[in-house]
């Protein structure tokens, strides 16, 4: 769900000299902080336009984890570009960035990076997948927003951050992690590293695959988090998928398994409780189903490891929590002390949950209509 906080008057008036460099088209009238997310500093405002109110959304974009943001941005609107080409499906909606009075499409002052978007009324986001029927949905969209940037060249973006989602980078910077650490944090990560290192076959499976060309390389969304679907209220419709900052080429495998981690994870993402993390079956295969019914079709190779897709970039993620928290949390916001360790661990909790559903995924790839 979106967490919002309304600004007094007085914190309003500190982003007037920013949201005056676009085109809103009336006054600001409310303002709220967007509490969604690990990156972009985000807001929600209404203005006032003739006798009507318009939504729309600001983010101050994080330049530590995109240094060039230029080049993001225009990532952005070579997908939107090819997104709107499709209008039965309503992906571009929400990715029209609104111009500044300069016609740019972001406003920058030197050091500070802003955009705005069109917000989607009458939307709504869930942080863990309330039921099947949406669960489907999230799988449906997710092949479908592969299929329509499937004839996309890889070479029209630029790929800024290579490897994302591959598990030899991020199982080499959790090594290295370790060997120039926090030192009094070593001991406690200790238990978790091994018991990850005895499952670094399976992880590494897509990985080869990848640098044997068995995988094909297309544009992907690379962060498809249940968040990041906005459903239409009351309904399991998915209106849009937001967040195509990371748009990059990879296996699609990504997209899929980093859905099935997020949408079927039983549990809060920083549960200091495990036994109340896990992940809910039925979800997971009616994510499956969507996705497979969908008009992205896979190749031979791909559904020959789907079964491990889930299980990868739960097992990347895992190595990124317990890395940062290693470095001394620079990357990943924290509110307490071990809070990356312990989403270092109710991750992997989920991690070894997909891992033995493995056979369950084989089956129905196995059974799907299409497959």
């Amino acid at each position: 769900m979106r967490k919002l906080t309304e600004l007094s008057v007085d914190e309003i008036a500190n982003f007037h000299s920013t949201l005056n460099q676009f085109s809103l088209g009336g006054e600001v009238k409310r303002m709220f902080r967007l509490y969604q997310g690990h990156l972009h500093e985000t807001y929600v405002s209404e203005v006032r336009v003739g006798e009507n109110t318009k939504k729309y959304l600001h983010q101050k974009i994080n330049t530590t984890a995109f240094e060039n943001p230029e080049l993001m941005l225009s990532n952005i609107q070579r997908i939107s570009k090819v997104l709107k080409m499709h209008p039965e499906r309503e992906f571009s909606d929400s990715l029209t960035l609104i111009p500044t009075v300069d016609d740019e499409p972001y406003h920058s002052d030197g050091k500070l990076y802003w955009r705005t978007y069109n917000f989607v009324e009458d939307s709504i986001s869930y942080d863990i997948c309330p039921n099947d029927s949406k669960g489907y949905a999230l799988g449906n969209a997710t092949g479908e927003f592969l299929y329509l940037l499937s004839e996309m060249p890889c070479s029209e973006i630029y790929d800024y951050s290579p490897d994302f989602q591959d598990t030899f980078r991020r199982w080499s910077e959790l090594q290295e992690a370790l060997s120039q650490g926090v030192p009094e944090r070593l001991q406690t990560s200790k238990c978790l590293y091994e018991e990850m290192r005895s499952f670094e076959e399976d992880a590494l499976q897509i990985h080869k695959a990848v640098k044997g060309g068995k995988l094909r390389q297309q544009i992907i969304h690379g962060d498809t988090k249940t968040n990041n679907f906005l459903f239409r209220e009351n309904s399991d419709e998915v209106l849009c998928l937001v967040d195509i900052d990371l748009c990059m080429p990879a296996t699609p495998l990504y997209d899929i398994g980093d859905l099935l981690r997020s949408a079927s994870a039983v549990g809060r993402e920083d549960e200091r409780d495990l036994s109340q993390v896990g992940v809910d079956s039925g979800i997971m295969e009616a994510v499956l189903r969507g996705f497979l019914s969908s008009r992205f079709e896979l190749t031979d190779a791909e559904k020959s490891l789907l079964s491990f897709a889930g299980f990868t970039v739960s097992f990347n993620l895992t190595a990124r929590f317990l890395a940062d928290y290693l470095r001394g949390d620079v990357y990943f916001p924290v509110t307490r002390p071990n809070h990356n360790l312990e989403r270092a661990l109710a991750q992997w909790r989920v991690t070894t949950c997909l891992h033995s559903f493995r056979y369950v995924i084989e089956d129905l790839v196995a059974s799907a209509p299409h497959c």
